[in-house]
């Protein structure tokens, strides 16, 4: 056999163990996605396919659908959307009959070129046909990642594959239709069973949606029932799992089936529709927020050949109901309709079943009921419980206002709220009223007349209660659903009215023979009632306890005309705090209501107080509805009034006028006679007062004259007061002599829990009583509630007081205080005393005046005395410590105090210095404050006393933390200047403990003291100053002989030294001079070399004491100008170089680049580089040297810095450093040349410009030398 010959038998076993495989797939399983899933997979590995596409072809769309995949492109397959007459692969194949191979997809037309775009990576195809007994029932497509030539042996293979698998599809398909069939039959069968377990028809719906999802699979269902042409949704399933909007909006879906094309069609063919797609069907009708479906199915129930209902199921999947549903759906309808039938004849039965024990229900309640509202209540409960649960009552006909009124017991009581009154000219209700007929209205949003009353209405019934052609009343019940009265609740209602009309004008006749007589049984016993008493104040109260029983009301009042004002003089049943504001009200006559009832004496009946524009809300009185003002005559003269009022709007009728009227007049002679009663009784209790007063009035006139302290007896005086006014409280209050808007409680009788007590400061502006007070007139309060605005007040309304009276006190035509008296009722005191009063005020105002003068004289003598005594203290004290501790002792005889100090300006600095203190140890002496510094600065500034009640927040303030926690302990201080000759030369300063208030302070005896203290201070400190200046006139005298002494030997020794160094150069320029004559002529150049080296330190040595002469000469004329220092630096550097290398040393210098330019001028600037650096030089006997230059950003000024590595600088030698001449103490032991001039050089041109130099150095390490310059300012010239 060859090799050729052995791969074709190998590749044909492979073949055939494959395509077994593939018939053992799919015979293994019933699931015929599953069995094309297996096909898939195991054709895309017999071909070696790289993907491999089954596609079922659909007969009634005529379109190919993809089933199965494998291979990468499975997800895009899977995903494919083929529209009818788009050119396919598939349909291409089942028109062929056979395997079809394209070696190159790009010269393919059997395919849409969309379709093949999908495909990118497909290079080459191969098309299986599935057709069996000549039906075409879809395809393989194997897709190859390259283009391939397919043999024949391959195409033979996929002809045999391709018949195989179409004929297992075939099975399959087979075996599930039969399968099918067996569920359905099965499904039926069950429901057949189970709908004949019940007849409840909700619960035979419910189940019948919960059965059809067996036969026809859904995601939300519904069944409509169908009336008078319109479909509405009575049960549902489904629905939530879409979100509440959804399940709410489903229960209140209606629809027209003549305008709605699907229903339409569906009815007039009697038989289920199917809409694979609704976005293919343009009729479709959108409901929101029904977009999920994507695809419906419907079924009509017919019941005795007449439409009864429709069932309507959906699907998110579109395409998913197909013509084979609605062969299921028709049976499944079939068999729900003969349940439904059955169902709807129960529920007739059990409607007029029900509707029978309801009527004999109302007929017991008719026959036996006495009372209207306990009639219209039990009948509401009986028809609204077991009919019309959303919404049912009786609207009863007002007719005192003409309109509809709805009863307490309606249903829901909402609707008492919204609408408490219906005109009868207003909705349905109002038309039922008008017309007397029935009316029913299926969907209100139809109806023109219909008015919302509930938000839920969608169809209403009501109808007319009559008695004989009079309509007294409505009855009207509403449902949420549309269409849900029939025609037998419309019998219902009628026969129910007709019942009840006879019930209830029974009971009204017998209720209103009822109520007039016990309208005349309770009249006559309230008469008896309000004439059984002679007391004004009982009568007024019986007057509105009875009225109560006559005609029942919310709040009432009595009101009386007193000298032509109307007065509030008793009232009932209103809120306490309305109650407190009225009683005792005079209320304006001018008010049209009011002098309408003065005018007409006609009582006045109004059935909506709120709605008249004559009705105040008198005290607050805006819940008032129903109102009755009934004038109060006697001998045709009104006296007062009796007003009425009730929340419930219409709550009084003229029925109920006429009897309260009756009341009024009997109530108007009780009045008369109880005012002439009190009369008589007050003219006796004048003539007794009057007595009482004059006693009254001599013994506190004896008690004034007999002391000369009015404080010491006022708690005496306070208890007379008492038996007098019946006062609780007196007190007396006196203004501040020094601050006239201001004063102070200076006696209360008693302290009612600290209201106002002893010691309490009011200004003018903290009592409403002020204004009367100052202008010497006496201030009534009868009711301190209006008054609580003012802090006085306010106070003695909290402490439970309710009146008040404020007298003045005067002297001649001043003000000095007020006495007053408070009571804990309003109006407390009495008018009639007002003279007596204030003739005791005026006892009192002389008798403290008389007492003040007194202690006013007492006060001045013992402060002179305290003034005289410091004095002579301050003459014999010698020191000033003993003045300071003599001021401070007086200061604390005069007042308490925290500590006291004394602070004092020191000359030289202005600075403020702690000298003295009490107590000791605070740790305040030889504390010195900064000038203007703190509170004691702010005295030496503005030289007045400074006063404050709360130091540690006080903005002057200044304080070290650790005097933070003493300032805790303090409340406020006083400080006051020590001046002299109009100087400020120090401060006392007074700092208080808790409880303290500065304010209250004599200062006026603290600044005489400051005053006196000043002045002996001043004469003191002018002799202390005196001889320290001579102490240190004499030390500056030692001190600058001393040094004249050490210049007069620095300028010796500079002689000496500047003798010695030009000494030197010149000897050597005469031996050397010499040389060049006598001496060797090879040498001579040497001789030369020497002789310019002297010549140059002999310039130098020049140059040094001709620059420090000009210094001194020119100092003063210097001009500065902007220099660039780095340039000055580089030029210094580049001539000092040669000297450097000389040295053998090393130069290392730095620039700042951006180095601001300093103001200075050039040559000077430059000698002080070239200075610093020769000194570097000469003291650095070997190693390096660092010049640079930076900016100082803490200083804001440029700074040079020199450091060498040299001998260093003795510490002996820091404080003489830059002085002239000097040299240090052991430079002459180093032969090191110089003068002792640069470095003072240096100094003085770095003073010249206003800079600053430094020097440091640790001595055999070298020294560093610093200079900061300023910065040249925009305005300088330029150098």
């Amino acid at each position: 056999m060859t090799h050729q010959a052995n791969q074709t038998s190998i590749k044909r076993e492979r073949y055939l163990e494959l395509l077994n495989e593939i018939t053992r797939a799919a015979i293994g399983t019933l699931d015929l996605q599953e069995m094309l899933q297996t096909l898939a997979n195991r054709l895309g590995a017999l071909f070696l396919a790289d993907a491999c596409h089954i596609i079922l072809w659909d007969d009634e769309r005529q379109i190919p659908v993809p089933i199965a995949a494998s291979g990468s492109s499975s997800e895009i397959f899977q995903a494919l959307k083929i529209q009818p007459g788009t050119k396919t692969l598939t349909g291409a194949l089942l028109k062929l009959g056979h395997v079809l191979a394209v070696p190159n997809v790009d010269l393919i037309t059997h395919i849409d070129a969309e379709i093949i775009s999908q495909f990118p990576s497909n290079r080459s195809l191969l098309g299986l046909p599935f057709i069996a007994n000549g039906q075409g029932l879809g395809a393989a497509i194997l897709g190859f990642n390259k283009p391939r030539q397919f043999t024949d042996q391959e195409i033979a293979w996929g002809e045999q594959a391709a018949a195989q698998i179409a004929l297992t599809i075939a099975r399959a398909r087979l075996l599930e239709t039969e399968r099918e069939q067996r569920e359905l039959a099965e499904t039926l069968r069950e429901a057949s069973s189970a709908l004949n377990e019940t007849l409840d028809f909700d619960e035979l719906l419910d189940r019948l949606l919960e059965l059809i999802s067996r036969v026809v699979p859904y995601d939300s269902a519904a069944f409509m029932v169908v009336e008078s042409g319109v479909a509405r949704v009575v049960r549902h399933r489904g629905f939530k799992k879409f979100g509440t909007a959804v399940s709410d909006k489903i229960a209140s879906v209606t629809l027209d089936v003549t305008t709605t094309s699907n229903l339409q069609h569906m009815i007039e063919n009697g038989r289920p529709l199917i809409i694979p797609d609704i976005s293919q069907y343009a009729d479709w009708v959108k409901i929101k927020p029904f977009q999920y479906i994507s695809s419906w199915a419907g079924a009509p129930v017919f019941i005795q050949s007449e439409l009864f209902g429709i069932f309507s199921l959906d699907k998110q999947e579109p395409d998913f109901y197909q013509p084979k549903h609605a062969d299921r759906l028709a049976t499944f309808a079939h068999q729900a309709a003969l349940a439904l039938s059955n169902a709807r004849l129960h529920a007739e039965t059990r409607r007029q079943v029900q509707e029978l024990g309801i009527l004999h229900a109302v007929a017991l309640i008719g026959a036996t009921a006495l009372n209207e509202d306990e009639l219209i209540e039990q009948t509401t409960q009986i028809i609204g419980d077991a009919l019309y649960s959303d919404n049912f009552g009786f609207l009863i006909y007002d007719e005192e206002i003409g309109m509809l009124r709805p009863h307490p017991s309606y249903r829901p009581a909402n609707v008492l709220g919204r609408f408490p009154v219906i005109s009868v000219t207003q909705g349905i209700a109002g038309q039922v009223f008008l017309s007397g007929q029935p009316c029913r209205i299926g969907d209100i949003s139809q109806a023109a007349a219909y008015t919302e009353v509930d938000p839920r209405t969608r169809s209403e019934l009501c109808v007319p209660l009559k008695i004989h052609d009079r309509v007294i009343g409505v009855i009207n019940t509403e449902s949420s659903q549309l269409h849900t009265f029939t025609e037998a609740d419309e019998r219902l209602l009628t026969t129910l009215a007709g019942q009840l009309a006879p019930a209830i004008e029974r009971i009204r006749l017998f209720t209103a023979e009822s109520s007039r007589r016990q309208e005349a049984e309770t009249l006559r016993e309230a008469i008896a009632a309000v004439a059984s008493s002679l007391k004004l104040e009982q009568v007024l109260d019986s007057i509105l306890v009875q009225l109560n029983r006559v005609i029942p009301y919310d709040s009432a009042a009595v009101l009386l005309l007193e000298d032509g004002n109307l007065k509030h003089v008793a009232g009932r049943g209103f809120p306490e705090d309305v109650q407190a504001q009225l009683q005792g009200q005079y209320l304006p006559t001018d008010d049209s209501l009011i002098w309408q009832l003065i005018i007409d004496g006609q009582p006045i009946l109004l059935a909506d107080a709120q709605a008249d524009p004559r009705f105040r809300n008198w005290g607050g009185t805006n819940y008032s509805h129903g109102w009755m003002g009934l004038p109060l005559l006697v001998r045709d003269t009104v006296i007062g009034f009796l007003t009425v009022d009730n929340r419930q709007v219409g709550a009084y009728h003229e029925w109920d006028i006429s009897l309260a009227q009756s009341f009024a007049q009997q109530a108007a002679t009780a009045i008369e006679h109880a005012r002439l009663y009190e009369t008589t009784q007050a003219a006796r209790h004048v003539a007794d007062r009057q007595a009482n007063e004059l006693r009254v009035t001599a013994d506190i006139l004896s008690m004034l004259n007999a002391t000369p302290g009015v404080l010491e007896i006022f708690p005496q005086m306070a208890e007379i007061f008492k038996q007098l006014t019946d006062c609780d409280r007196a007190s007396l209050f006196l203004f501040d002599t020094e601050k006239s808007n201001t004063g102070i409680m200076l006696a209360v009788d008693k302290d009612q829990d600290g209201t106002l007590a002893v010691g309490t400061q009011l200004t003018v502006a903290d009592t409403s009583a002020a204004h009367d007070i100052l202008a010497g007139q006496p201030h009534f309060t009868p009711n301190l509630a209006s008054e609580t605005e003012q802090p006085g007040e306010y106070a003695l309304y909290r402490a439970g007081f309710r009146s008040r009276v404020n007298i003045p006190l005067t002297v001649g035509q001043r003000v000095i205080g007020s006495l007053n008296f408070a009571w804990y009722t309003q109006q407390g005191y009495s008018t009639e005393q007002q003279s007596l009063l204030q003739q005791i005020g005026n006892a009192m105002a002389l008798a403290v005046e008389r007492s003040r003068l007194f202690d006013e004289a007492n006060q001045r003598t013992t402060e002179l005395e305290i003034l005289t005594n410091l004095s002579s203290q301050l003459r014999q004290a010698v020191l000033i410590d003993n003045m300071l501790a003599v001021i401070i002792d007086t200061i604390r005889q005069v007042t308490t105090t925290f500590f006291v100090s004394i602070l004092l300006v020191e000359q030289e600095t202005n600075e403020l210095v702690v000298r003295s203190e009490h107590p000791p140890g605070l740790g305040f002496p030889n504390r010195r404050l900064p000038p203007n510094t703190g509170v004691s600065g702010h005295v030496v500034q503005t030289g007045q006393p400074y006063v404050t009640d709360d130091l540690a927040n006080d903005p002057h303030v200044h304080t070290l933390p650790e005097e933070r926690i003493l300032l805790q302990q303090v409340s406020g201080s006083i400080t006051l200047p020590l001046q002299a000759q109009e100087r400020v030369i120090g401060v006392i300063h007074l700092a208080f403990p808790k409880g303290v208030i500065a304010t209250e302070v004599n200062l006026r005896l603290l600044i005489a003291i400051a005053e006196i203290a000043g002045g002996a201070l001043d004469r003191a400190l002018v002799l202390e100053n005196l001889e320290q200046r001579v102490a240190e006139r004499t030390h500056a005298l030692a001190e600058a002989n001393k040094r004249l002494q050490e210049l007069d030997h620095l300028k010796s020794k500079f002689v000496s030294d500047v003798s010695h160094e030009l000494r030197t150069p010149i000897t050597n320029l005469k031996l050397y001079l010499e040389l060049m004559e006598r001496g060797r002529s090879d040498r001579q150049s040497h001789y030369m070399t020497v002789l310019r080296q002297q010549t140059v330190r002999l310039a130098e040595l020049l140059e040094d004491i001709l620059s420090l002469s000009r210094l001194e000469m020119g100092g003063e004329k210097i001009k500065l100008n902007p220099v660039d220092l780095n340039k000055v630096v580089e030029q210094a550097v580049t001539a000092n170089m040669p000297r450097v290398e000389a040295a053998e040393l090393t130069l290392h210098f730095e620039l700042q680049p951006d180095l601001p330019w300093v103001r200075g001028e050039r040559n000077q600037l430059a000698q002080v580089i070239t200075n610093l650096l020769s000194n570097a030089i000469r003291y650095t006997p070997q190693g390096a040297i660092e010049l640079q230059t930076v900016w100082d950003e803490e200083k804001g000024m440029v700074l040079t810095r020199i450091t060498d590595t040299g001998i260093g600088i003795h510490p002996d030698d820091y404080d003489y450093l830059f002085d002239r001449f000097y040299r240090g103490q052991h430079t002459g032991q180093s032969n090191i040349p110089g003068t002792g001039l640069g470095l003072a050089i240096v100094k003085e041109i770095v003073d010249l410009h206003e800079g600053e130099i430094l020097v440091q150095s640790e001595l055999g390490k070298g020294a560093t030398f610093k200079v900061w310059l300023p910065v040249a300012e925009p305005e300088d010239d330029a150098a």
